[in-house]
């Protein structure tokens, strides 16, 4: 009843209660997942699934929550081993073959992935989780012809906010602009409360330059962060309606680190109280270097201790700051093209092993494992055209293990450079 009213802070000591009563308790340990889930405490669900799992291992609904929360943390080689292990017990289970498609989907693997969501719409023709997977599978495998098919078959099943999203980001990629619109109209017709839908809205007025519509409806966006999540359900700390006076102001970045960078820019046409910005801890020191009367605190101190936000009387989140400065194009041209500034000496040392003067020097960032952005991702024949190119200096921006592709295509290293954490 607590999780239900979000009183988080009440229902998960209730919740580990029951666990101190019996220190296996399915529901309690079920409670506690479904809380950090809602709170966007990935870790903790991890935790606690974990515990779970340790306890009722043979319990079907707890080994597949453990393994969906693994697939989602990309710890796929150990669900790969969990789930493997347990194929002859679940083979006929249809919610056992989508679960193994969400790890071949997320593993990049297109062709298991088909034949798992094949196997399990064999048992069950209209089953609507394997019609929506398989639908994108094959627009991941570019074959629109057949995703068409069953994003569309999926959406004839059930008009529900999934089955609809899938077939706006169907139209998307394809870059059918008037069915992507009329699927957006349908979405908010359908679901008038549904955050996404609207934000997918604010999308479309935004890229008509229609400002003030368009913020409107990005504001419904939803936010995964914990931080974002604590704020937003606690009476103690108010949004700032950006006109008032306020002393004690956190704004937060809510979105991923590329949106954080993006959306700095607006920092310098802020003019109100001193105020504390919450970042991405990797971002931190360039921050602090770029505007130097802002006070900044990173998120993982944030994370660490997420009761010191009580000490914050207001917060907003650094994108909704547009409504009030970006509200037509001649804002845009007040933002500076240049506005980071990173730590000069590093910069200059490490410039020398990389940059060829004589050459056109080229930044590569080729895979992402955000499955909506797989039209990002470039093949191994497509990095090779570009390295083979005499006048090409190709320079690693790309984080990851992918060593055998940047030795195979002569690109730049830095063995000094940890990709993932050193942003500087």
């Amino acid at each position: 009843l607590k999780l239900n009213q979000k009183a988080y802070d009440i229902a998960e000591g209730l919740f580990k209660k029951c666990l101190d009563i019996s220190k296996n308790s399915k529901l309690a340990f079920q409670g506690l997942a479904a809380l950090y889930i809602s709170t966007s405490q990935k870790r903790k669900e991890l935790e606690i699934l974990k515990r779970s799992f340790e306890n009722h291992g043979n319990d079907r609904d707890i080994m597949l929550a453990y393994c969906s929360c693994l697939i989602k943390n990309n710890q796929t080689d150990y669900a790969r081993t969990l789930l493997e292990s347990s194929f002859e017990k679940f083979n006929e289970d249809i919610d056992f073959m989508i679960l193994m498609a969400s790890l071949y989907s997320k593993m990049n693997n297109l062709s298991d992935m088909q034949k798992s969501l094949e196997r399990a719409l064999l048992l069950d023709t209209d089953n609507i989780k394997a019609t929506c997977m398989l639908g994108i599978c094959y627009m991941r495998s570019f074959n629109f012809d057949n995703a068409k098919e069953y994003i569309y078959k999926a959406l004839q099943l059930d008009d529900s906010p999934e089955t609809i999203t899938n077939a706006i980001f169907y139209n998307s990629i394809i870059n059918d602009e008037t069915e992507t619109l009329r699927l957006i109209d349908l979405f908010i017709k359908l679901h008038p409360n549904n955050n996404h839908a609207k934000t997918l809205k604010g999308f479309n007025y935004l890229k008509k330059m229609e400002f003030e519509s368009g913020w409107n409806y990005y504001k419904y966006r939803d936010s995964k962060d914990m931080i974002v999540t604590h704020v937003r359900n606690n009476n103690q700390i108010i949004e700032w309606d950006m006109n008032s006076d306020v002393e004690n102001l956190i704004i937060i970045a809510d979105q991923g680190i590329g949106d954080e960078i993006m959306f700095l820019r607006i920092l310098k046409l802020i003019n109100c109280c001193k105020y504390t910005l919450c970042i991405d801890h990797r971002l931190a020191e360039i921050v602090k270097n770029s505007f130097m009367d802002i006070k900044i605190v990173g998120k993982n101190e944030i994370y660490e201790n997420i009761n010191n936000l009580n000490s914050y009387s207001h917060y907003i989140l650094l994108p909704d700051l547009c409504s009030k400065y970006i509200r037509n194009e001649d804002s845009l041209k007040k933002l500076q093209s240049s506005y980071l500034k990173v730590e000069g000496k590093l910069k200059s040392t490490l410039k020398e092993k990389i940059i060829d003067e004589s050459k056109v020097n080229i930044g590569l960032s080729w895979y992402t494992t955000n499955q909506n952005r797989f039209t990002a991702n470039l093949n191994e024949c497509e990095i090779n055209m570009l390295s083979e190119i005499s006048n090409h200096n190709l320079i690693n921006l790309q984080y990851g293990n992918h060593q055998q592709t940047i030795k195979k295509n002569k690109i730049k290293y830095l063995k000094e450079i940890d990709y993932t954490k050193d942003v500087n």
